[in-house]
């Protein structure tokens, strides 16, 4: 499946302006565009662009000069949580800190906390969590693929035990 999809009322008034200055037309001709394409594993990948900027290939889209290829569009990776300073009760500082192993540039990703409160690092490959009570918790992450077109997304998470402070 390959749509190209480009705004009807830009091309009928570049039929109807030819005669009027270069300026006009050009700035008529400078056209909204989108491309989507089905890739073979009937993932979707998709762009969209300016000035008619917008082309499309048996495994690519490409808008505005930015190309993304069918296999580019990946889920992101099930990655480890791993307790950098465990998290107390109650919470002090320097606070628990967590963070993904092993880490990779790429995917956006979103932290959340059943049982306490993220202080900082969300979104990112690091975070500190502020606990509000002694026992088990889970901290999932949701990593979000960044390439254009692509809504792949991936979620794990791994549970931790909050103790009591000793300080």
């Amino acid at each position: 499946m390959l749509k190209i999809i480009n705004s009807f009322s830009h091309l009928a008034a570049s039929i109807l302006l030819i005669g009027f200055s270069q300026f006009s037309q050009a700035n008529i001709l400078d056209g909204d565009c989108s491309v989507q394409l089905q890739c073979p594993d009937n993932s979707i990948i998709s762009c969209e662009g300016s000035n008619y900027s917008c082309s499309t290939g048996a495994n690519y889209v490409s808008c505005n000069g930015q190309t993304t290829h069918c296999n580019d569009c990946v889920a992101p990776p099930v990655m480890d949580i791993v307790e950098l300073i465990p998290a107390y009760y109650p919470p002090q500082h320097p606070y628990g800190r967590y963070e993904l192993s092993p880490g990779t540039a790429g995917p956006n990703y979103f932290w959340s906390v059943n049982y306490g409160e993220i202080m900082s690092g969300s979104p990112g490959d690091q975070v500190v969590i502020k606990s509000s009570s002694v026992g088990w918790f889970t901290i999932t992450v949701t990593a979000t693929s960044t390439v254009p077109g692509c809504d792949k997304t991936t979620i794990f998470s791994e549970n931790f035990y909050v103790e009591e402070n000793p300080f």
